[in-house]
C-alpha cells in the first residue's frame, strides 16, 4: 500500500515537533495519515525540542508500494489462430494453463487454444521490500474454423467449368479466384475460361463467426471458341449491341428486349438492368454425349437513369439582371448526378445543383448532367442590361388620372435620352393593356377602346442607350379617375 500512519509520542514539555516525509512533504501535528503519490524508498525524519530545549531527531526508512495490477479482457479468435493477452503492475507473472501459451511467464503472452479457455494470471510485485500479489481471470472464446473444399466438372467441349462448394461449418460467404480470368462470390459458380490450359483456382469460405479457410487446386481446360460481349452500361431509353461468336447457332435470353434473339449480333434495349444469356452451339461434338457442343455465356447490361422521380429542367432566377447584379442558376433532377456549368469559371461553384453567377453581358449558360452512362445538356439564358443611360433626369409617375381634364391624363416616361425604347403596361392578371416603341407615347387608360377600371398596373421599360448598351426598369402605377 502507499498509505502510512505517522504517530509520535513525546515527553512532557516537548515543543517544536516537525515531520519530514522524505519527499518534501512536512507536518507539525503529532499523528496523521499520509498517502505517498508514488512508490519508492522514503526516509521519514521526526524532530522536536525537549522541555530543556534540547533538540532530538528520529529517522526511519520505509518502502512504499502502490500495488495496482490489472489484466486486459481476453477476446474471440478462430481455431488455429492466436490472440495476445496483457497484464500489468507486477515484477513476476504466472499464467495458467500454460500449454497453449508461448511465454507463460511474460506479461504479454500469445494464446493459441484449440478450445475456449479461461486463463488465470498471478501478478506478484516484490518492490521496495514489499511482497504483493493478486490473481485475475481472462476468458478466450474459440470459434470453429471452417473447412474449405470444392469439386468441379470440366465441360467436355472445353471452356466451361462448373464448381460445387463442399465447405463445412456454417459457411456464409464465398470468394472464388480464377486468377487473371476473373472471380465470383456465389457458392456454386459456372465459369467460362476464354483461354485453354492450366488454371489455378482458389476458394476462400467464411463462416458465420467470421473465420475463413482456403482451398486451392489446378485444373486443365481445353480451348473453346465461343465468346460474348462483356458487361456494359447504358442509359434508360438507349440500347447496346450484344455480340457472340464461335458458334453455328445462337439463342439469346430473355428475348423480350432483343431485336434478333437468334442471331450472333442483337440489339438490347432493356428498361432495367438485365443479365443476358446466349446459348452457343458449335460444330464440335460432345465427347461424352455425342451431341453438338453447347455453351451458355452471359453478358450483363446495367441500366442507369439520370432522374427517375423528378422531371429534369434548369433555370435562372432572375432571368434578367442589371449589370453588376447576380442570378441563381438551378438544375432540377434526382440527387446523385454530376452537374457542371459552362462557360468555365463563370459560376460559383463551377459544379453543383445550385450555383450563382454575375454575368457582365447577356450569357447562355450550359448545364451538363451525368450519372453513370447517362448524359444530358441544357442551356439557360440570362439577359443583362446596364442602367447607365437611365439617369436621374427621367421621370415615371406612380399615379395618373385619365379623366379628360387635361392634367395628368396620359401615363408616359418623361426625360428619356435613348436610342430605342420599349414601354409596356400590364394589368393585375398579367394581360398587356398597352405597349409602344415611341419615346414620347403614353397610355391613356383605355384598353380595347374602353376605359379600364381604377387600380394598380405594372409597367416595364426597356431601352437601348446610344452606346449600344441595353437596360430596363420596372414598377407600378396607380390609375385614379
Amino acid at each position: 500500500t502507499n498509505n502510512v500512519a505517522a504517530s509520535a509520542t513525546l515527553e512532557a514539555g516537548s515543543t517544536g515537533l516537525q515531520w519530514a516525509m522524505g519527499n518534501g512533504h512536512t507536518s507539525t501535528v503529532s499523528s496523521f495519515p499520509y498517502t505517498y503519490p508514488e512508490s519508492g524508498l522514503y526516509t521519514i525524519t521526526l524532530t522536536a525540542l525537549s522541555s530543556y530545549s534540547c533538540p532530538g531527531t528520529k529517522t526511519v526508512t520505509i518502502g512504499v508500494l502502490n500495488f495496482s495490477p490489472s489484466a486486459a479482457p481476453g477476446g474471440t479468435l478462430c481455431r488455429g489462430s492466436g490472440i495476445p493477452l496483457f497484464a500489468d503492475g507486477g515484477t513476476k507473472y504466472t499464467w495458467s494453463p500454460s500449454g497453449s501459451l508461448d511465454l507463460p511467464g511474460s506479461p504479454e503472452p500469445k494464446a493459441s487454444p484449440q478450445a475456449s479457455t479461461i486463463y488465470t494470471v498471478n501478478i506478484l510485485n516484490n518492490s521496495y521490500g514489499n511482497t504483493c500479489q493478486k490473481e485475475f481471470t481472462v476468458s478466450v472464446e474459440v470459434m470453429p474454423q471452417p473447412t474449405t473444399a470444392f469439386v468441379y466438372t470440366v465441360h467436355p467441349c472445353g471452356g466451361s467449368v462448373v464448381f460445387a462448394d463442399k465447405s463445412v461449418n456454417d459457411i456464409q460467404s464465398w470468394v472464388w479466384n480464377f486468377g487473371s480470368a476473373g472471380s465470383s462470390t456465389v457458392a456454386n459458380p459456372a465459369f467460362y475460361f476464354e483461354t485453354g490450359g492450366l488454371h489455378t483456382v482458389t476458394l476462400t469460405s467464411t463462416n458465420k463467426f467470421g473465420c475463413s479457410d482456403d482451398a486451392e487446386t489446378s485444373l486443365f481446360v481445353s480451348d473453346a471458341t465461343p465468346s460474348v460481349t462483356g458487361s456494359v452500361n447504358i442509359c434508360l431509353g438507349s440500347g447496346t449491341e450484344l455480340t457472340a461468336g464461335g458458334g453455328m447457332s445462337y439463342q439469346w435470353l430473355p428475348e423480350e428486349s432483343l431485336d434478333q434473339p437468334y442471331m450472333p449480333k442483337t440489339m438490347a434495349t432493356p428498361s432495367v438492368s438485365t443479365n443476358y444469356s446466349v446459348i452457343i452451339t458449335t460444330g464440335e461434338t460432345n465427347s461424352v454425349t455425342s451431341a453438338p457442343c453447347e455453351f451458355t455465356l452471359t453478358s450483363l447490361v446495367t441500366v442507369s437513369e439520370l432522374s427517375r422521380s423528378l422531371a429534369i429542367s434548369a433555370g435562372a432566377d432572375p432571368t434578367v439582371v442589371v449589370k453588376g447584379n447576380g442570378t441563381t442558376l438551378t438544375y432540377i433532377g434526382d440527387p446523385g448526378a454530376q452537374v457542371t456549368w459552362l462557360p468555365p469559371r463563370s459560376t460559383s461553384p463551377e459544379s453543383g445543383y445550385v450555383v450563382s453567377a454575375k454575368p457582365e453581358k447577356p450569357t447562355t449558360y450550359t448545364v451538363q448532367a451525368r450519372r453513370d452512362a447517362c448524359y444530358q445538356q441544357m442551356t439557360v439564358f440570362v439577359d443583362v442590361y446596364s442602367n447607365l443611360c437611365l439617369n436621374n433626369e427621367i421621370f415615371i409617375p406612380n399615379t395618373f388620372t385619365p379623366n379628360g381634364d387635361g392634367s395628368n391624363d396620359v401615363f408616359r416616361v418623361r426625360g428619356l435620352s435613348v436610342d430605342e425604347v420599349y414601354f409596356a403596361v400590364y394589368n393585375r392578371w398579367g394581360e398587356r393593356v398597352f405597349e409602344t416603341s415611341e419615346k414620347n407615347a403614353g397610355w391613356d387608360g383605355r384598353y380595347r377602346n374602353k376605359d379600364v377600371d381604377v387600380g394598380v398596373f405594372g409597367w416595364y421599360l426597356k431601352v437601348k442607350c446610344f452606346n449600344g448598351e441595353e437596360t430596363f426598369l420596372k414598377g407600378n402605377v396607380t390609375l385614379i379617375r
